[in-house]
């Protein structure tokens, strides 16, 4: 689940495992949920930043343990942060212009051309 961090303490606590140092954090997310969470280096997560947590654990004693992580970004089976979905169409018909470049259907002059109007039949 993706929520932003409202508070977030280095407890100064670490412990090694498969010969690497991890950091103990405590966290409180804006989505109510609270607990710790271990990284590779001390607070790589400010208050504010948006995360995706996940429930690793929940202990009586301890509480409820975290992954803690950016959050996914992919879509539509790739990365598309920041992509306009004229930039996609754009891709796709520059694609199937150099695809039919290829198949000795168009020639190299009018693969720009083509580009243009496979662009505006892709919904």
């Amino acid at each position: 689940m993706t929520t932003k961090i409202k508070t977030v303490k280095d407890t100064q606590r670490t412990f090694e495992s498969h010969g690497k140092t991890f950091y103990v954090h405590q966290y409180e997310f804006e989505n109510g949920e609270q607990g710790q969470a271990n990284h590779a280096s001390s607070l790589p997560y400010k208050v504010g930043d948006e995360v995706e947590i996940e429930e690793k654990k929940n202990d009586p004693k301890y509480g409820k343990t975290f992954k803690v992580s950016k959050p996914n970004t992919f879509q539509r089976g790739g990365y598309t942060k920041g992509v306009t979905e004229e930039q996609i169409k754009s891709i796709v018909a520059g694609g199937i212009a150099v695809n039919q470049y290829a198949l000795g259907k168009i020639t190299e002059d009018q693969i720009i051309a083509a580009t243009a109007r496979f662009s505006k039949l892709i919904p």
